[in-house]
């Protein structure tokens, strides 16, 4: 994902791609710890890099993609002080700027793979980030470690908890990433019958990186071709 940081509150429609702050990150990482202060610091386990509020008026964005199975109903889940904006594909799934409100949105992809995804969090002043201690019980319950959330089982509660999972990537790209083209490394194994393949075709949209003996004992290939 790219992350921009923006010096004001609540804006979601500034340029994420644009914005001269941006860097790579593994995903919402304003989306848990709870802060009291600009002085708390947010590092990226994946990335490095450390990133803190403003006293007042920050909004940090997120752009990238994400990967979805045709069908399945996504969540997105929101307790975050203050608000959370998400949009996919160009509609808008989630629009919450009060802090204290647990809220939700929905989406169901018609296509199995990447799928455009903008998030948005911010805060205008005060405790910023995952709210864990506010005034609903759905809030205590989901404690102050995940402040957007997801899940693909149409399920929009709070509780329980174990049901949704921190909209972040491992650091392999299966789940977000800013490309929809991911480096790979492949390995092509071939037995001794195929010493006399003339050519080969490489199938499917990943980029990627073909070792020098990758065709080793397929001495009468003369081409190959990547479509």
């Amino acid at each position: 994902m790219i992350q921009a940081k923006f010096n004001s509150y609540n804006d979601f429609s500034s340029s994420i791609q644009k914005s001269d702050t941006q860097t790579n990150v593994s995903g919402v990482l304003m989306g848990y710890g709870l802060a009291t202060s600009a002085s708390r610091t947010y590092s990226d386990p994946i990335y490095g890099g450390s990133y803190n509020w403003n006293d007042h008026d920050t909004t940090f964005g997120y752009w990238g993609y994400m990967h979805m199975v045709v069908g399945r109903t996504y969540v997105f889940g929101k307790q975050f002080d203050d608000s959370v904006y998400i949009k996919i594909d160009g509609v808008v799934v989630l629009k919450n700027t009060i802090n204290t409100q647990f809220a939700t949105g929905t989406y169901v992809p018609k296509t199995t793979g990447w799928h455009e995804l903008e998030v948005r969090v911010s805060d205008v002043f005060g405790e910023k980030g995952a709210n864990g201690h506010l005034f609903d019980g759905s809030f205590r319950r989901w404690g102050s470690t995940m402040g957007v959330g997801w899940r693909d089982d149409g399920i929009q509660t709070a509780v329980p908890k174990s049901g949704w999972r921190k909209l972040m990537d491992d650091g392999t790209g299966r789940l977000l990433c800013s490309s929809k083209t991911i480096p790979c490394r492949i390995s092509l194994l071939f037995p001794d019958s195929y010493s006399k393949i003339e050519s080969a075709t490489i199938l499917g949209a990943l980029q990627a990186e073909i070792p020098s003996d990758a065709f080793a004992g397929c001495t009468s290939l003369r081409s190959i071709y990547r479509r």
